[in-house]
């Protein structure tokens, strides 16, 4: 994993929330995923925003970079652009490694601010020992009952 990946990812994932108007969580991708600007014109009225400027970034980039990279824009809750270096693919996946714990840190710290703030959905309160699975339904039924006392303070960098 290269610098500039990791700063990418981490500028996406700070500048991301204060992009969004309202909450948006896309379904799982065996449910459509996603909801994509298709065209121009749905890149300028869903997403706001200019889909020359986004040809420019991407014309950059391709001149820029050698090697594997990929870049994902999403605004407004709609996935506006996706582009792939050579020789990368949508498929393909990078070594993380530590990285992660960065963007790990920054995730818990805005779901902290925003538990705090009453932002999110049902006014949940989050803290440190609030136990995961009131929030993962997908987990049950536990196959070893310890978990149910797992809290984000476990799983925090």
């Amino acid at each position: 994993m290269t610098p500039k990946f990791v700063c990418l990812t981490i500028l996406a994932i700070v500048l991301t929330p204060s992009m969004f108007a309202q909450t948006y969580t896309p379904p799982p991708e065996s449910a459509g995923g996603w909801r994509w600007c298709k065209t121009p014109d749905e890149v300028r009225s869903l997403a706001g925003m200019d889909p020359d400027k986004l040809n420019l970034i991407r014309d950059k980039f391709l001149q820029l970079f050698a090697g594997p990279w990929q870049i994902v824009i999403i605004r407004k809750g709609y996935l506006v652009a996706e582009w792939y270096g050579v020789p990368t693919m949508p498929t393909t996946t990078f070594d993380g490694w530590s990285c992660t714990k960065s963007s790990t840190g920054i995730a818990f710290g805005l779901l902290l601010d925003d538990s705090r703030k009453h932002k999110l959905p049902h006014d949940a309160q989050i803290d440190l020992d609030t136990p995961i699975y009131d929030f993962v339904p997908e987990g049950f039924p536990l196959t070893d009952q310890r978990r149910r006392k797992s809290n984000c303070g476990m799983y925090s960098p």
